[in-house]
């Protein structure tokens, strides 16, 4: 046994025993205390192994409530892992299982709205794991954008906008680059606030000035300095370090000195 588990019976009496028996609610709750996503215990116990293997006990039970809690767990593992940026081709293997997963749910009897969110927030990673890193085996910009498109068919939202303009970028099409990125901005609806900053960033960098000009892109200071300054002010270090090179000249027009 576990020398935690002595903890968890202290704080929640019947828990492990309730797991140990297969009961899915129970075994959902320990693989929550693993990956550091049950208050109370706080992250002191986690461990991603052990947050996998009583996912797995989830979807062992073969029931649709089951097979959820096992998605709902590897995904939120996969988020942990891809946001800390300590992401490999294992995580992708839990991405790829969770939307299979999902798929088998999907027109099923358990609860079709938590379906399509965490179906939603799981095609929104894949995408942004296949297109985050060029040297990795498993960059793959083309199907990055398929499962960005995908996301976009349940939540027409910036997230999957800036993840599309993401894809453009990689294969060098500046102007759905740019177009993607106003677009996010000006719908202004935003689920990662580290997406959102690198979003105002990107543009306002490319606004500021004439390299994007042969795409139509034109420069625009002021619109660059607005973009700039609302990433710095949402807390972005890069946009703090960029500001300081705007500067107002005599008649109040914005100018960038390197």
């Amino acid at each position: 046994m576990e020398k935690e588990y002595t903890i968890f019976e202290e704080r929640d009496p019947g828990l492990v025993e309730a797991a140990q028996s297969g009961e899915v609610k129970a075994c959902y709750y320990i693989s929550g205390i693993y990956l550091g996503a049950v208050g109370k215990y706080g992250t002191q116990y986690f461990d991603p192994q052990k947050a996998v293997f009583w996912a797995e006990k989830c979807q062992e039970s073969g029931s649709e409530e089951g097979m959820y809690y096992y998605a709902n767990r590897l995904s939120l593992l996969g988020h942990i892992e891809r946001k800390s940026g300590a992401f490999d081709e294992k995580t992708l293997s839990y991405y790829l299982s969770v939307r299979d997963t999902l798929v088998k749910l999907q027109n099923g009897n358990y609860d079709q709205s938590k379906v399509a969110k965490l179906y939603f927030e799981n095609e929104l990673d894949l995408g942004w794991i296949l297109v985050s890193v060029s040297t990795f085996s498993f960059y793959d910009p083309d199907s990055a954008k398929v499962h960005f498109n995908n996301a976009y068919e349940i939540v027409q939202c910036s997230d999957v906008l800036w993840g599309l303009g993401t894809v453009a970028l990689k294969m060098d099409d500046y102007r759905a680059f740019f177009g993607y990125g106003i677009q996010a901005i000006n719908i202004n609806d935003w689920f990662d606030e580290e997406m959102h900053t690198q979003c105002l960033r990107m543009m306002g960098l490319v606004l500021k000035g004439d390299s994007f000009a042969i795409v139509g892109i034109k420069k625009d200071l002021k619109r660059s300095y607005e973009y700039m300054s609302k990433a710095a002010e949402l807390g972005d270090k890069k946009a703090q370090q960029e500001l300081v090179h705007y500067k107002r000249g005599l008649f109040g027009q914005i100018k960038y000195i390197e």
